[in-house]
C-alpha cells in the first residue's frame, strides 16, 4: 500500500505539519507558495516551500484503496522540513507524551491525529493566525491562515519528491532494506 510505504520512506514524522498557502483545498488551482510566517524563529521549526506542480499518484501495484493511479495537481504550500521535536510539541501544548522522552531533540511520539490537529491549531494561536481546525467537527477550514496537517495527497507529494518511480529507490522493494526500512530483508 502506497500510504504505508511512503510513511515508511518518508519517517517524515510523529507528525509534520504544513502552512496554508491557498484559499481552497482544491488540486486543480495553481498559485505560487505564500510565506505567511518565519516560525523557524519562534519554535525552531524550519519550514521547506515545496512548488505547485502535478505528480502520478496511487499505484497499480498495491492495494486496491491505492488504484488507479491519477495525476494529481497540487498548489504550493510549505511544510516542515523534518519531524516535531518533543521540545517544541512541550514549548506549544505543555506536555510531552513520548514514551522515549528525555532528549527535546527526539521527535514526539505517542500522538493521535486529534493530538496534532490540537497542535497546529495551538501553534496557529501562538503565532498569531487563525486555527485551521474546528475542535468540535474535526473539520479543517483550508481557507485559514494557520497550520494544518498535510493532505493526503500533498504528502506523497512531498514523499515522492519528485520521482516517478514506485520507489524512491526504484521500481523494487529491496533497494528498501538499506534505505532505513528497517527488518525489511527480501
Amino acid at each position: 500500500m502506497i500510504k504505508r510505504k511512503y510513511l515508511f520512506i518518508c519517517l517524515a514524522v510523529a507528525f509534520a505539519i504544513s502552512v496554508k498557502a491557498y484559499n481552497q483545498p482544491s488540486y486543480s488551482q495553481s498559485s505560487n507558495v505564500v510565506k505567511l510566517i518565519k516560525p523557524e524563529e519562534i519554535y525552531g521549526i524550519t519550514m521547506v516551500s515545496l512548488p505547485a506542480g502535478t505528480f502520478r499518484m496511487g499505484s497499480e501495484n498495491i492495494e486496491d484503496d491505492e488504484k488507479p493511479t491519477r495525476t494529481i495537481k497540487v498548489n504550493g504550500f510549505e511544510m516542515s522540513a523534518a519531524e516535531i521535536t518533543q521540545r517544541q510539541y512541550e514549548s506549544v501544548t505543555g506536555e510531552n507524551p513520548s514514551h522515549f522522552a528525555g532528549n527535546g531533540e527526539f521527535p514526539v511520539e505517542r500522538v493521535t491525529w486529534y493530538d496534532a490537529v490540537k497542535f497546529c491549531n495551538a501553534l496557529s494561536v501562538h503565532i498569531g493566525l487563525d486555527r485551521c481546525y474546528d475542535e468540535t467537527t474535526w473539520e479543517c477550514d483550508f481557507a485559514k491562515s494557520g497550520f494544518r496537517l498535510p493532505t493526503e495527497a500533498e504528502w506523497e507529494y512531498a514523499c515522492r519528491a519528485g520521482t516517478t518511480t514506485e520507489y524512491y529507490t526504484g521500481d523494487n522493494e529491496k533497494g528498501l532494506a538499506g534505505a532505513g526500512w528497517y527488518g525489511y530483508d527480501k
